[in-house]
């Protein structure tokens, strides 16, 4: 199913002004593509079907600016590159705000190359083998 959606192309409306500093909140949300009862999840261990949707949304507007549809298992950090290049295509994104689902190097990476500030929920540096200041000259 979601091959379908994913081959959509969805059109959204330009309403942010180009000359103006967007501030946008990027995060993922799944939908249920599959009626499997729960019974059947307990038999035959079977796992729900969903779908993710990906947004880029800006905070003043509130207006969808970004938008892509992945299977249940693509990982919501692989998905920030191409959010926001769409994004900076339409609108001028000065700084981006995320969950902890966001935080990697590579993330960190392109703002810094883009020159966008970055609002990304930092996990615990014990799960990284770095230092704070490590992560602080990458911004």
């Amino acid at each position: 199913m979601w091959r379908r959606i994913s081959r959509i192309k969805i059109k959204l409306a330009p309403s942010v002004n180009l000359n103006e500093d967007v501030v946008i909140a990027v995060d993922s949300t799944g939908i249920k593509v599959a009626n499997r009862g729960e019974w059947i999840r307990h038999k035959w261990k079977s796992r729900r079907g969903f779908i993710k949707i990906h947004v880029a949304v800006d905070t003043t507007t509130k207006q969808i600016v970004s938008m892509k549809v992945t299977k249940e298992n693509v990982v919501d950090g692989s998905m920030f590159k191409p959010l926001l290049e769409e994004a900076t295509t339409q609108t001028n994104v000065k700084r981006v705000l995320a969950d902890g689902a966001y935080d990697s190097r590579d993330n960190f990476q392109f703002l810094h190359d883009s020159n966008i500030e970055p609002g990304i929920e930092v996990r615990k540096i014990k799960n990284y083998n770095l230092s704070a200041m490590t992560i602080i000259s990458v911004l």
